[in-house]
């Protein structure tokens, strides 16, 4: 059996490439893996992936298993509808958690991705399958967001999830001081949560977040579920924010986090100046 579902084997008679695309944004890949799922592979990235089956195709895998920063405050919150803003669609996983009245907003650059979740046969069907309202919005998230906020259509989302930053170019501009001034001018109130994952194998993004916290006065959880090797879910980094203590207090939150930055010293991002060298993991 595969280990973690987000690891796709290179024998090519495990899997093979049902769909694929290519524009700007580089190459889009749909793969069966063993018969047993389907995943969304860029480059050398996989973006989610969604089991075949009835019975399992409604799980949130992956990076958003029930231990994940994202699951577990979604799934948590007090009260509904809520609403719960997304950037980065990839597979649509997290419209999975959506009840009956929420409405899920994503945010996506690339349209190609959103082909692969809509229409009569989309490859993946968690949008189709949510009971939530389920919005997608192309285009550049930020600059998408900074135009609802110029007309005053600002989206008081409960929670906003920032999913952007698994590859190894990732886009800063989504990471920066001014970005999260776009960003919290779209929440809610003072109990709404940013969560934001940052899984990534050649960057550290964890002082970029501090930075965030500290120039931003949030308070700031990190939520790193263990890796069960025969789960379909995959070892994920999440950091946690919100300008109210209590939204970060639930059992379960504490249950699985730990403090942050702790150790982690802080930096700053702007749209001026942003130092890759500080966050790329350098081999021993």
């Amino acid at each position: 059996m595969l280990t973690a579902g987000l690891l796709i084997p290179q024998k090519a008679a495990l899997y093979h490439v049902i769909a694929s695309s290519r524009n700007f944004y580089g190459v889009l890949s749909v793969v069966n893996v063993d018969e047993n799922y389907l995943a969304l592979r860029y480059g050398s990235t996989v973006h989610g992936f969604q089991y075949r089956d009835a019975q399992r195709a409604r799980l949130a895998t992956g990076y958003y298993g029930p231990a994940s920063g994202a699951n577990i405050v979604i799934r948590n919150w007090p009260q509904h509808p809520m609403r719960v803003g997304l950037v980065g669609l990839g597979v649509g996983t997290l419209a999975a958690l959506a009840q009956f009245g929420d409405v899920f907003r994503f945010y996506e650059i690339n349209p190609d991705v959103y082909k692969l979740s809509t229409g009569q046969q989309p490859f993946f069907t968690y949008l189709r399958d949510s009971p939530g309202r389920i919005e997608v919005i192309l285009g550049d998230a930020r600059l998408s967001l900074e135009r609802e906020a110029d007309r005053g259509d600002f989206q008081k989302f409960d929670v906003l999830v920032l999913d952007a930053f698994s590859s190894d170019a990732i886009p800063m501009h989504l990471l920066t001081r001014e970005a999260f001034y776009v960003y919290a001018k779209h929440l809610r109130g003072p109990a709404s949560v940013i969560a934001v994952h940052i899984s990534n194998q050649t960057l550290d993004l964890g002082p970029v977040l501090a930075g965030i916290g500290r120039d931003f006065g949030f308070h700031a959880l990190r939520v790193i579920p263990p890796l069960l090797p025969t789960s379909p879910f995959s070892q994920s980094d999440w950091i946690l924010l919100s300008r109210d203590l209590a939204s970060l207090s639930g059992d379960e939150i504490l249950k699985r986090s730990e403090p942050f930055p702790a150790k982690t010293r802080p930096i700053s991002w702007t749209d001026d100046y942003c130092d890759l060298l500080h966050v790329i993991r350098w081999e021993d």
